[in-house]
């Protein structure tokens, strides 16, 4: 079993990022950002051409470590100029949890199968 790592980062605007960690390839990885008070999230991006513009998503693990960027910009007033005034929007999707997405799972599954697997071996072994 390989594992790969996926880093997080924050950029401007970002409070918090949610999904961290080391994962199988293929695995569905929750992924999210927390926007700080007078910011807007525009992007997901930094690994290839990703570019994914909702503030919670799955990422789907390649089969090497990543690193993504949240990023956020303060929206502009009316009369141009940065200030949390005007008309602007936020982006938001569902979060999805999750059963055996969750790398916790896929990690104990794994190993409780290399177990049984070993023990298999071994008593075979000692049969003959």
């Amino acid at each position: 079993m390989v594992i790969h790592t996926l880093n997080l980062e924050r950029g401007t605007g970002i409070g918090k990022v949610t999904g961290n960690g080391v994962y199988v390839a293929g695995m569905a990885v929750p992924i999210s950002a927390e926007v700080e008070t007078g910011y807007n999230f525009t992007v997901w991006n930094g690994y290839k051409d990703t570019a994914i513009s909702t503030l919670t998503t799955t990422f789907q693990m390649p089969a090497e470590s990543v690193t993504l960027k949240a990023n956020a910009v303060m929206p502009t007033t009316n009369n141009g100029e940065a200030g949390a005034t005007g008309a602007y929007e936020t982006r938001h999707s569902d979060v999805k949890t999750g059963d055996l997405s969750t790398p916790i799972i896929w990690m104990l599954l794994l190993l409780g199968s290399a177990l049984v697997g070993s023990a298999v071996l071994v008593l075979k072994r000692k049969r003959k």
